[in-house]
């Protein structure tokens, strides 16, 4: 028992520590009314992408892995989200999560052209997910300011997602309040 316990007092500072770097590292999961984490990735091709550069539009941010089939069924009411709001400045941004170029590349060919699926790294799993389990699909409507306006995790509905992509676009008729919704 005694053992136990001077493991224990002199593991304290390094947990404090470690508690401590979570806290500034930010090991909260991103949540809606929040600035959405920034992030900087290269596609299966090696071309780099921020998403600074959609400040001034709505994004959704669709976090994916092509081995997961729920996020195979999403792909089209993703698509079919950006191409009905695309005509308002609303863009689709795809992170890959646990993937490698090639599937990637592979799973994407074809099925939506022009839009951008990035491959993404552990630091950006880290702050879009925090601690918390990664679940795929994973869905975040990021309004022109870069506030997330909804997280929406699982299959979820595509009129949640349709309802927060409109208040992100101050549509009158949508609710401005920013939501989370998980659905298996």
């Amino acid at each position: 028992m005694r053992s136990i316990v001077a493991v224990a007092g002199r593991l304290r500072a390094p947990l404090l520590c470690c508690a401590a770097a979570c806290w500034l590292l930010g090991c909260e999961p991103a949540r809606p009314g929040r600035p959405a984490p920034a992030f900087d990735l290269a596609d299966a091709h090696g071309r780099r992408v921020t998403l600074a550069s959609f400040a001034g539009h709505p994004v959704l941010l669709a976090f994916w892995a092509s081995w997961a089939r729920p996020c195979r069924i999403a792909v089209p009411r993703w698509v079919r989200l950006a191409r009905t709001w695309g005509h308002r400045g609303a863009a689709l941004v795809v992170i890959a999560v646990g993937d490698e170029a090639a599937a990637v590349d592979k799973a994407w060919k074809d099925r939506a052209p022009g839009v951008p699926v990035l491959l993404g790294d552990e630091a950006t799993t880290r702050n879009y997910f925090g601690k918390a389990d990664v679940v795929l699909p994973t869905l975040l409507v990021v309004d022109a300011r870069g506030v997330i306006r909804a997280r929406l995790a699982g299959l979820g509905r595509e009129d949640e997602a349709e309802a927060a992509l409109g208040a992100a676009l101050g549509d009158g008729g949508a609710s401005s309040t920013p939501t989370e919704a998980h659905k298996e």
